[in-house]
């Protein structure tokens, strides 16, 4: 539930219900394998250069990973989806996405995303807003 629930805040757009999943700062390793370590005024602006979003899951697999965590156990989830960011400029950044999320103590601690380009995403997004 706290994928999904994250994902509708995500495609409202809405800064405040997004950064309400994550802990006060996680790190994320982008599509192009580079370390960010994000906190919560780092998503303050990240919605200003867009009309819209849509992100929209294909699967999602939950893990335990019990034997690693340390205090606390640490559940990953791991989500292939599709997403589609409309730019004010008028772009189209779209891709396939397959990440990682670590999630400890019901926050987001951790992202690893990897993905591929995609040209055109509008098949998917008519079958997946009927959901």
């Amino acid at each position: 539930d706290l994928i999904i629930n994250m994902m509708r805040e995500y495609n409202n757009m809405n800064t405040a219900g997004v950064v309400s999943f994550f802990s006060d700062s996680c790190d994320i390793i982008d599509l192009n394998g580079k370390t960010h370590i994000i906190t919560h005024k780092n998503f303050e602006t990240f919605f200003n250069n867009l009309d819209s979003v849509n992100w929209y899951p294909m699967a999602i697999i939950p893990l335990k990973l019990k034997e690693y965590s340390n205090p606390s156990p640490m559940t990953s989830v791991i989500v292939q989806s599709v997403e589609a960011r409309y730019k004010k400029d008028g772009s189209l950044w779209v891709k396939d996405l397959l990440e990682v999320f670590y999630i400890q103590d019901g926050k987001i601690e951790s992202v690893d995303q990897y993905g591929k380009e995609r040209e055109d995403i509008t098949d998917d997004v008519e079958f997946l807003e009927g959901f």
